[in-house]
């Protein structure tokens, strides 16, 4: 019984220390430039730090360089990973930001919401039905079911 007690404790700080998700991810270092000359605000139907909704492809990869992935599953979209960020865009001429999407990193609401966050906290500053298929204007919040947590978030035009 001893034993088991000492397993479970080692479990839970295991689970927790790791936030019950992936190691945390690396912004690569333009985009860590970027953000260190911008904020970490997540403004919804706008920007996420310097990430803004609209920017063109080319003027992305100008300001934050290569993606680590990029994925062009289709002719007029493409998704790219910045770490912490993943964009994706739409358009063949000419490629926009029309979704930002969160994963990790410092980046928060005005009110403090992040990924990792509970879904109570976004429920007591968004309203309940902000919870998930874009009911919040220009923003969604992804959950965890099993830790009730946010895992990502996306902003893209309300």
């Amino acid at each position: 019984m001893f034993e088991r007690a000492h397993l479970h404790l080692a479990i839970a700080i295991v689970v927790s220390s790791c936030g019950g998700g992936a190691a945390p991810l690396r912004d690569p270092p333009l985009v860590q430039e970027a953000v260190a000359q911008s904020d970490d605000l997540i403004v919804p139907g706008k920007r996420v730090g310097p990430f803004r909704l609209g920017m063109y492809m080319d003027e992305v990869i100008r300001k934050f360089g290569q993606p680590l992935s990029r994925l062009d599953p289709l002719d007029w979209a493409a998704r790219f990973d910045y770490g912490n960020v993943v964009l994706n865009f739409t358009g063949n001429a000419a490629p926009w930001v029309d979704t930002i999407s969160v994963y990790g990193g410092s980046y928060h609401t005005a009110e403090g919401i992040h990924v990792g966050s509970s879904m109570f906290d976004v429920a007591r500053t968004n309203g309940p039905s902000c919870q998930s298929d874009w009911a919040c204007p220009g923003i969604q919040f992804w959950h965890d079911n099993r830790y009730h947590t946010v895992a990502y978030i996306n902003v893209r035009s309300p």
